[in-house]
C-alpha cells in the first residue's frame, strides 16, 4: 500500500476533480491513437543566434541535475560525497545531455531530471532500479498511445499540483540535512548566506534583472545573449549555485571552526580568530 500510495493519492483526486467537472475531454478527443517519432519531418537547420542561449540552457540544466542527483542519494541512503558519488553526478548529466539530444532530433524538447521522483521515494520508500525502468516503459508508451498520455496532461492543475507541493519539497529537505552535516566556519556561512540572499531575491522579484537588460533592436544574436543571460541571472538556483561556485574558489580559507561566542570575566565578548 505504501509504495502505492502515490497512485492511489491521484486517483482520489482525479475521481473528485472528475465528480466536479473539472475535466476537459479537448486533449484527449484530439490526440492521435497512435504515433511515433518522426511521423511529421521538418527541415533541420542551425541557427548562430540560438547558438550561445541553447549553451547557457544546458548548462542550467546541468546544474539542477547535481541537486537532484544529490537529492535522491541522501534520500535514498547513499553516500553523497567520494569518488562513487561523483561518478553518479556524472553519469546524470550524460545521460540527460544525451536523451536531450535525441530528444532535439525527434523534434521534441531538452530533458532534465525529474526533481519530484526524489519526494516519491521519500513518500514510497522505494528507490529500485526496476522501478526507474518500469517509469521510462511508461513514459514510451504514453509518447506512442497518444490517448493514454492526453489522460494525464488533461489532468487538472489543482490535483497534480496538490501532489508536487509535497514532492518539491523533500529536495529543499534533502538540502538543509547535507547542510547539517558541514562543519561551518565564518567563510562558509558567508557564502551561503550570499548564495541564497540572492536567490530569494529572485523569487520575490523574478523579473528584476530583465530591466538591466532591455535590448529590443534588431540584432538578433545580440536578443539571444540576453535572453540566455536573463535565464541565469533569474533562475534562483542557477544563480545562487554561480556564486556559491565563484565564492568558493575566490574567498580564502580563514581555518576557523564554528563560530563560537566567547564572554569573559569581564563581560567583553570575542570571536574565535
Amino acid at each position: 500500500m505504501r509504495s502505492a500510495s502515490v497512485v492511489f493519492g491521484l486517483a482520489v483526486g482525479c475521481a473528485i476533480s472528475g465528480a466536479a467537472g473539472y475535466w476537459s475531454r479537448e486533449n484527449i478527443n484530439a490526440a492521435p491513437v497512435a504515433t511515433f517519432l518522426w511521423v511529421q519531418t521538418f527541415k533541420l537547420s542551425v541557427d548562430g543566434a540560438l547558438a550561445l542561449p541553447l549553451l547557457i540552457m544546458f548548462i542550467c540544466e546541468s546544474v539542477s541535475c547535481m541537486p537532484d542527483i544529490l537529492a535522491t542519494a541522501e534520500i535514498s541512503g547513499l553516500d553523497v560525497d567520494g569518488i562513487e558519488f561523483n561518478s553518479r553526478i556524472q553519469g546524470g548529466i550524460l545521460c540527460d545531455g544525451i536523451g536531450s539530444l535525441l530528444s532535439a532530433c525527434g523534434t521534441g524538447l531538452p530533458m532534465v531530471s525529474q526533481a519530484g521522483n526524489n519526494g516519491v521515494i521519500s513518500l514510497t520508500g522505494c528507490a529500485s532500479r526496476r522501478a526507474g525502468w518500469c517509469a521510462a516503459a511508461f513514459l514510451i508508451l504514453m509518447g506512442i498511445f497518444g490517448k493514454f498520455g492526453a489522460v494525464f496532461g488533461s489532468m487538472p492543475p489543482s490535483v497534480l499540483g496538490r501532489m508536487q507541493v509535497f514532492l518539491y519539497s523533500t529536495i529543499v529537505v534533502a538540502g538543509v540535512k547535507v547542510l547539517s552535516m558541514i562543519e561551518f566556519t565564518r567563510r562558509d556561512r558567508f557564502i551561503l548566506t550570499t548564495a541564497l540572499g540572492v536567490a530569494f531575491m529572485d523569487i520575490v522579484a523574478p523579473n528584476w534583472f530583465s530591466k538591466i537588460l532591455a535590448y529590443d533592436g534588431p540584432n538578433v544574436r545580440l536578443q539571444g545573449l540576453e535572453q540566455g543571460i536573463n535565464l541565469v541571472v533569474e533562475t534562483p538556483f542557477i544563480i545562487a549555485a554561480v556564486i556559491g561556485v565563484l565564492l568558493n574558489l575566490v574567498l580564502p580559507n580563514d581555518g576557523t571552526k564554528n563560530m563560537a561566542v566567547i564572554e569573559g570575566h569581564d563581560g567583553r565578548v570575542t570571536l574565535p580568530r
